[in-house]
């Protein structure tokens, strides 16, 4: 029985599945694995040869729009097909942002599957991703706020997930980006005058100009 040492996702939507075939003597008489997705039941996908690597890639996923999961199952040199092991689970990255704090904040669901779980989650931006991304810190839980931001600026964000163990394993989240578009703040609103006008009384103020502003 194996598990997956992790599911991650490319910059195109689509899922790599790998896995370990450590101890070597467990795994003398293992022909492939079978790569089962999971969605209202467990269903056969591909079949990975030992020749091919320890590796695979669900060409038919697009975890830009929600998360997946995934089995594997040996097969021996006879074709007996192994129980099924652990699911495992990719990261879902979303985000949103607050027009009047400045602010963009990642929200994802967490990595499902590791038996030690996670240890922390690693994040990444970029305002060119053809050229990389740049660490931006690491989380604990499942949000991550970026202040400081360039306005009216295409960002593009992805999350890593780091296994609580001591090799270092990682999974990847989908990429996302967004246009920053924060409200343009005042230099500058006070009030001229205040007169009384018979029974009312009438505010002149003045501001700098603020297109942004509808009243």
């Amino acid at each position: 029985v194996t598990d997956p040492d992790s599911v991650s996702v490319l910059a195109n939507g689509k899922v790599v599945i790998g896995w370990s075939t450590y101890p070597a003597s467990a795994y003398k008489d293992t022909k492939g694995f079978i790569i089962n997705v999971v969605k209202g039941g467990s269903f056969p996908l591909d079949t990975i040869y030992r020749n091919n690597g320890n590796n695979g890639i669900d060409t038919t996923a697009n975890a830009n729009n929600h998360a997946y999961s995934y089995q594997l199952a040996g097969m021996d040199s006879c074709d007996n097909v192994s129980a099924l092991g652990g699911v495992q689970t990719t990261v879902f990255l979303k985000s949103s942002q607050d027009s009047c704090k400045y602010t963009v904040t990642l929200t994802w669901s967490g990595y499902g599957g590791w038996r030690s779980g996670v240890r922390y989650y690693y994040v990444y931006y970029s305002i060119d991703s053809s050229k990389g991304y740049l660490y931006a810190g690491e989380a604990t839980g499942n949000t991550f706020t970026f202040t400081g931001l360039k306005n009216f600026t295409k960002y593009y964000f992805f999350v890593r997930a780091v296994e609580n163990i001591d090799v270092i394993i990682t999974a990847s989240s989908n990429r996302i980006s967004l246009i920053t578009q924060f409200q343009k703040p005042f230099k500058y609103v006070y009030i001229k005058t205040v007169t009384t006008i018979g029974k009312d009384i009438e505010l002149d103020w003045t501001t700098d100009n603020n297109p942004e502003a509808g009243y």
